[in-house]
């Protein structure tokens, strides 16, 4: 899980020093480096301090490393983030405000005014997006959703669920999704429900 939060203006030349300082501290046998290593690259996941200090390590895999801290699959996607930003990197934004795709951030704005017809008619012309996933890089845990994900109020966009949410939740179901996001969803609702 990413644990650090990028600046509101990050410096690209100011992540390479920290990737350089990462690859130093690694050649020097820092504990903290092992456990940086470990906890974001992808290749280190299960390896003990001893396999991280005998791996040879590149730029590369440091510069790896500091993108999954950020929370970005690759340096390649940090980087453009920094460089070319899009409305999807706007990290500044709720994340309803984030969806590129105007199809998808109308469902959820159905979703939220709890407009079961509107959002069955809006599924019906866009059947799609009950299975379409949504890219929310940068983030700790909400970073691929679909639209069923959207259901529980998480994240937090309103403080509230529309009182017909069952309703709104079985009209996405009906139109179909993949079994990974019912359980999400389905999870995420009982827990949101059970705290009111």
């Amino acid at each position: 899980m990413p644990v650090r939060r990028l600046p509101s203006n990050p410096n690209l030349e100011h992540l390479k020093y920290q990737s350089r300082d990462l690859l130093k501290d690694h050649a020097e046998r820092a504990q903290a480096a092992a456990q940086r290593i470990r906890e974001f690259h992808p290749r280190f996941g299960g390896s003990t301090d001893s396999e991280i200090f005998d791996a040879q390590l590149g730029l590369s895999d440091a510069q790896l490393a500091i993108a999954c801290e950020y929370g970005f699959p690759s340096w390649a996607r940090l980087k453009r983030h920094i460089e070319r930003p899009t409305l999807s990197d706007r990290l500044d934004l709720p994340h309803q405000q984030r969806i590129e795709d105007e199809a998808f951030r109308r469902a959820v704005d159905l979703l939220d005014a709890g407009e079961v017809s509107g959002l069955r008619a809006h599924l019906k012309r866009h059947p799609h997006l009950a299975r379409q996933h949504v890219v929310f890089e940068g983030g700790n845990y909400f970073r691929n959703p679909t639209l069923l994900e959207f259901v529980a109020e998480n994240p937090f966009r309103q403080g509230a669920l529309p009182a017909n949410i069952v309703e709104l939740a079985r009209v996405i179901l009906d139109v179909g999704t993949s079994q990974f996001a019912r359980n999400a969803a389905l999870t995420l609702v009982a827990d949101r429900k059970s705290a009111t």
